[in-house]
Formats: structure tokens, sequence, C-alpha cells
């Protein structure tokens, strides 16, 4: 915790209390100067400045120079009368848990600025009640309940978190770089836990396992889970996606299947096409025919159809392929190429149904690869995404999409944003 040293007026020591300035104090990070933006020198205490309207404050640190310490009250409803804080610093940092990859997006949201209110004749600080009115809480389980106000978005280089309001967003908070094992344990969730503080500078070491506990056991924390996004570079695919040899090994197996099922030779450009797919350029394979397409779509999906469960044979976390077509005869079309894969690899393979029964449901998403629509496609992650059963493992399936056509892609949405690797061909 900070145990800032703190230059403090007479009247805002009344007005305050010891207690509040402790716990300010505490939880105060000298880093930037609130009214010239530079920063606050370790050797030097800054100023507490503390501006009230009503029965809202703010407490925020200075230089002595640029604004000293004291105490300014204003009468309730002059809101404009709070000095703008354009300075304001944040830190974050991310906590993997490696037993289960949880990720836990940690951060301080202001590091030199206080949120005060006054209950009776009391002040008290209220910096974490901001994200409480957003659903955020102070317990372990909040941690686990996706908020609509909160969510993540992973670029290729970054990972985001954002909090909205009605008027739009209100925190945007980033970390980057991310590792290779940062990204494999955000694709395996489909949402992450956001957690505020402001007792700590998630950049400065501190016991990695005990501090979620400790700020839990104190109040000093709101946590939240918040669904996963990726924009469109962080889906493109890459060779290094999958183990090269082993993904050689299994194109040798299906080219020969799809030859024997179509009765005829697979040409050279099909191929080149589809390995220019699997390295993230869709651009030679969408501009084939639609047969063979789906040719590629069946070959670029195999390496990832592989790994879609685990050592035991249990669906995986983040696994499995996806497949969006256009309408039901595309969806057959796939799913007879795709069988006959299947009965020789043993993968899984279902088709998603237009009013599908409740074992169906329980089944779907559990397949290797899954064909249907995109209308199929959002209607039943919106049954798993919204049931009161625990269905996080089907919420999660779906490592790549396979989208059939641009038009496929634009009816999919924002559904698309979902999958960590997609390829409109």
């Amino acid at each position: 915790m900070a145990r800032t040293k703190l230059l403090v007026d007479a009247t805002t020591k009344s007005k305050l209390g010891a207690e509040l300035l402790a716990e300010l104090s505490a939880n105060l990070w000298a880093m930037d100067c609130q009214s010239c933006g530079m920063p606050l020198r370790w050797w030097t205490k800054p100023a507490l400045a503390v501006q009230v309207v009503g029965d809202l404050g703010r407490a925020a640190l200075h230089h002595r120079r640029c604004q000293p310490e004291g105490w300014q009250e204003y009468p309730a409803g002059a809101d404009d009368a709070f000095t703008r804080l354009p300075h304001i610093s944040w830190r974050g940092g991310l906590m993997r848990f490696a037993t289960d990859d949880v990720l836990v997006f940690l951060v301080n949201p202001y590091a030199e600025v206080a949120t005060l209110r006054r209950k009776g004749a009391a002040w008290h600080a209220a910096t974490l009640d901001l994200f409480s009115e957003v659903g955020m809480g102070p317990e372990f389980l909040d941690a686990v309940f996706p908020q609509p106000a909160l969510s993540v978005l992973v670029d290729e280089d970054r990972i985001s978190a954002q909090v909205t309001d009605g008027a739009g967003v209100e925190h945007n908070w980033h970390i980057s770089p991310i590792s290779p094992g940062v990204r494999r344990a955000a694709d395996k969730k489909e949402w992450l836990t956001i957690a505020v503080s402001t007792l700590l500078d998630p950049r400065k070491p501190f016991p990695m396992i005990n501090v979620l506990p400790m700020l839990v056991a104190t109040g000093q924390i709101r946590l939240g889970a918040a669904r996963r996004f990726y924009t469109e570079r962080a889906q493109r695919l890459r060779l290094s996606d999958v183990d090269q040899d082993r993904s050689a090994r299994q194109i040798d197996l299906v080219l020969p299947i799809l030859r024997t099922t179509l009765r005829q030779e697979i040409r050279d450009e099909l191929l080149t096409a589809v390995t220019a797919c699997r390295d993230g350029d869709a651009t030679l394979i969408a501009a084939r025919s639609a047969p063979d397409r789906r040719v590629g779509a069946v070959v670029i999906a195999q390496p990832y159809a592989t790994t879609a469960r685990t050592a035991s044979g249990q669906p995986a976390h983040g696994g499995g392929v996806h497949v969006l077509a256009a309408d039901a005869a595309e969806v057959e079309d796939c799913h007879a190429l795709f069988a006959r894969v299947a009965e020789h690899t043993g993968q899984s393979l279902t088709r998603l149904a237009d009013e599908p029964t409740a074992q169906q449901r329980a089944e779907d998403y559990r397949a290797d690869v899954v064909i249907g629509t995109p209308e199929r496609f959002r209607a039943a992650y919106a049954f798993y995404r919204d049931d009161r059963e625990d269905w996080s493992l089907h919420e999660t399936r779906g490592r790549l999409a396979v989208v059939l056509g641009t038009e496929v892609r634009e009816r999919a949405g924002d559904l698309i944003r979902r999958y960590p690797r997609v390829a409109v061909i």
C-alpha cells in the first residue's frame, strides 16, 4: 500500500478526521501532480487539496507550488466548480493463476485522486462506490457473473479492459505486451475477471497468492466478470497456432479422403490458397468457387479440430471449430465433406438445428466441429449465455470460426468477435 505522507491543512484535518486521513494516506499514490501533470517527487510531500460540492468531495494530490493544501467547499448544485483533473494516473497488471488458467485484470484506477462522500456528519472514502454502481462487488462470487458494463478486448499485442456507463466508455485500461501464455489463457475463457483496488500498485511486486483474499477480507476491492472480445487483427490465423509437423500429417491424411469423396484431383492453386489462409491471408481462398471454399474449410479446420479435446478425450475449454454457412443447403454440403473426414479421424461432428431439443442443446457445442447458419449459432450462444445452468464449457467452445463468405460474416455481426481465430473465406 502507498502510505503516502501528505501535507494537510488544519481545516481538512478537522473535517476528515484522523481515521479517514490515514485511509487516504494508504490509498493515494504520489505519481503525477493534478495541476501540472509533472511527477510528484518522492522526497517532497504532496499537498492534499479537497473540493466539496454538497455531500460529494474529491481529494487530489498536487505540488504545493501548483496547488497548496486546503479545503474548498461550494454550494450544492455547483458541480461545475470541481476542477478538472486531466492527469489522473492508473496502474494495471495481469494475474494469471496457472492451476486453472484464470486471468485477473487488476487495476488501480485513481492513483492520485479519491472520491469522498458525506454520510451524516462524517466523510467516507467512496472511490470504489463508483464501480459498485456498474455491478462490481466486494466478494469472490461477484467475479464470475459477467456484467453488461464490463468488457475485455484482446488485440494482437495487448489486452484492454473497459467500463461503460449510459454515456459511453467511462474507463479504458490496457496492458501490453501480452505473452503467448496469457493469450492462451484468455482464449480458454469466455470472460475475464476485472479487479479494482486503490490499495496497491499492480506494477510493483506484491504477494500474488495472498493479495486478492486480503483485499476481499478488508473490503478494499471490487470484482466483476467481463466478457471477452477480439479485434480482427487478433483473430488472424497463424501457422504457429498449431504444430507444423503434426498439421502436415493431418493434411496428408485428409487430402486423399477428399479426393476420393469428390472423385477429382485437388489442384495446387487451391492448396496454395489454403496455406496462405492458414497464415492469415484469406484473399486467394475467398476468390475461389463455392466447392473449392468448402474443401478449403475442411483442410483449414483440421489442425484446430484435432485439438478440440483434452488428453483424456473430453471436450476442451476454448477448443473446437465452428463453420458458419449461408443456408441449410450449404450446411448440408459442408457436413457431407466433414463427415467423410470424421469417419477416418474419429472426430465428432454436428449440425445446429432450427429448433433443437434439450438433448441437442446439451450436446451440440461439445462436438469437435459444429456447422450451422449464423442465426443458429447466435441462438445457441444466446441460450448458453442466458440460461441458469452451468454452460461455461459450451460458451468457450469454438477456437476457430470458418465463415463461408463475407455476407455470412456480416450476418454474424458481433457474435464473430468472441472467437479467438476467424477465417472468412
